[in-house]
């Protein structure tokens, strides 16, 4: 699978959401990580079989609904996967 370095590098933007959103609530800073499935992009353009995908534009109205939430509120951490994806992440 290979997938060691992508898991690794992952599981360190979790770590540093985490230790930001504690270190930001001083400065009424609020930070969230969004972990997006499988995206349509050009570089995925020609993949033998392709796997259920979304759009940039859906991940782009996620992350401007995190945007939007209430000074007092926070989405630490949001997956967000088409429905049809049958494998839910790597890591």
């Amino acid at each position: 699978m290979n997938s060691a370095p992508y898991t690794t590098s992952k599981h360190g933007l979790v770590g540093l959401t985490k230790s930001t959103a504690l270190e930001g609530r001083a400065h009424n800073i609020s930070v969230g990580c969004l972990h997006p499935g499988n995206t349509f992009t050009e570089l995925r353009r020609n993949l033998k079989d392709p796997e259920p995908m979304m759009g940039v534009d859906e991940m782009a109205s996620v992350a401007l609904a995190m945007a939007a939430l209430p000074a007092n509120a926070t989405v630490l951490e949001a997956v967000v996967l088409p429905y049809e994806q049958d494998y839910l992440g790597r890591g």
